[in-house]
């Protein structure tokens, strides 16, 4: 990413804010960026908030937010980050849009909480690009722009130089996974303990979004995957976690998919292998340790789907988590 020599030495990572600000979207930006963070040991991001239609904005839940630079700070910016769109049927300001070509022309990375989706996308950035929205804008994103190749499952996506994210939380997920990119697992674990939120959630796990399914059967499956997930080392079977659910395995396999959008032993093994991945990138533990504790029978078996999901070994893997690529 370009740097600003004239100013610093740090990466540079701009916030923008609008009128009719989505102010929680916006939050979670400055406490993943905008807070000075000594304990990280790290040079930490050179952070700054602009307005880009006006120096004082309206926000939503009845607060004024004053910005003390404007639109010009974005031609300086390594990382920008767009907090949702304020109303998905509104042409973004041309400003705006110019700004956000010129940024992507020198490679400088561009993430969009939700909505924001919509003003990358009316800049034409993300043409033929593998994007994602909130599941209930998706459709309409799909429409309007038939050259993007948008997923309604995924919470954040990475495409190039352009990261995108579902609804609202899940830009905290895209944003701890930029502080990976540019830090490495241990910096940003730290920085997710912080935030007393979960360090990892890959971004291909899936919005919770079957509308045909009652509320209950979504809250059953919430519950038998936490569950899981407390308990990865144990051995699991469809039907063990069907009876669980007191459902036939059939039943349980159907409903199971309708929620999360993946068979059951799929789910189950990306799930160890996440797992797995935190305890490469944050422990010394040894391989053939972390298998049986993530659920393995064998540590070859382990090996064999650490490679298929991640196209690298665990050593591999846990070197390049290990060390921060800023």
């Amino acid at each position: 990413m370009p740097q600003d020599p004239a100013t610093s030495s740090r990466h540079s990572v701009v916030l923008l804010g609008y009128e009719s600000l989505r102010t929680f979207e916006f939050g979670c930006a400055v406490e993943i960026f905008g807070l000075e963070r000594p304990e990280l040991n790290v040079d930490w991001y050179d952070f700054k908030v602009c307005g880009i239609e006006s120096s004082t904005v309206d926000a939503v839940g009845g607060v004024s937010v004053t910005f003390e630079h404007g639109p010009e700070i974005l031609d300086q910016a390594d990382t920008i980050i767009l907090p949702g769109w304020r109303d998905v049927n509104e042409q973004p300001p041309e400003a705006l849009l110019n700004a956000l070509k010129r940024a992507h022309q020198r490679n400088a990375r561009i993430c969009s909480i939700c909505t924001g989706a919509f003003v990358l996308a009316a800049a034409g950035l993300l043409n033929g690009r593998a994007v994602t929205t909130h599941w209930h804008h998706s459709n309409l994103l799909s429409e309007r722009y038939p050259n993007l190749r948008v997923s309604p499952t995924s919470i954040y996506i990475e495409d190039g130089n352009i990261l995108t994210s579902a609804g609202s939380a899940a830009g905290l997920d895209m944003m701890l996974y930029v502080v990976r990119q540019d830090y490495g697992y241990r910096v940003a674990n730290m920085v997710a303990q912080r935030l007393v939120i979960p360090a990892y959630r890959d971004g291909e796990q899936l919005q919770i979004i079957s509308q045909e399914l009652m509320a209950t059967s979504q809250t059953k499956i919430a519950e038998v995957v936490d569950w899981v997930r407390e308990r990865l080392s144990e051995p699991h079977s469809v039907e063990s976690l069907a009876k669980q659910m007191d459902m036939t395995p059939r039943t349980f396999q159907r409903t199971f998919k309708n929620v999360l959008g993946l068979p059951v032993i799929e789910w189950l093994t990306r799930a160890r292998i996440d797992r797995a991945k935190e305890l490469l990138a944050t422990t010394p533990s040894s391989v053939s340790h972390i298998a049986y504790h993530c659920g393995f029978n064998s540590e070859s078996a382990f090996r064999h789907q650490f490679r298929k999901l991640v196209s690298q070994t665990p050593t591999e893997f846990r070197r390049h988590a290990s060390t921060p690529t800023n």
